[in-house]
């Protein structure tokens, strides 16, 4: 029989991921209802998109490095992913996002 702090805790996890999936979801029923037509582009392009994104990315995140010498690259990667990702869902858009970020 699980104590009740186990239980406590199972159910502040459970809250976190159904608020966390509420949040998401409509900007995912938006990307996954568009998939269809990711076969208007033909692979050339979509390479080409995939490295044009990866490399923005690095540019971002070596021009954060150097902005800041002592941060490690995964101390950079990951605030600047997370920023993002609450920018995308969080009341406040950009400004909480960059708020986490920072």
């Amino acid at each position: 029989m699980p104590d009740a702090a186990s239980l406590r805790r199972t159910a502040i996890w459970l809250t976190v991921f159904g608020v966390s999936i509420y949040l998401v979801a409509p900007s995912l029923l938006e990307v996954l209802g568009s998939a269809h037509r990711i076969g208007e582009f033909t692979p050339g392009w979509l390479a080409a998109m995939l490295g044009l994104q990866v490399l923005s990315y690095f540019c971002l995140w070596e021009l954060q490095r150097i902005a800041i010498p002592t941060a490690s690259w995964f101390a950079v990667i990951t605030s600047q992913l997370a920023g993002n990702g609450l920018s995308k869902i969080a009341p406040g858009g950009g400004a909480v996002g960059g708020a986490l970020q920072y």
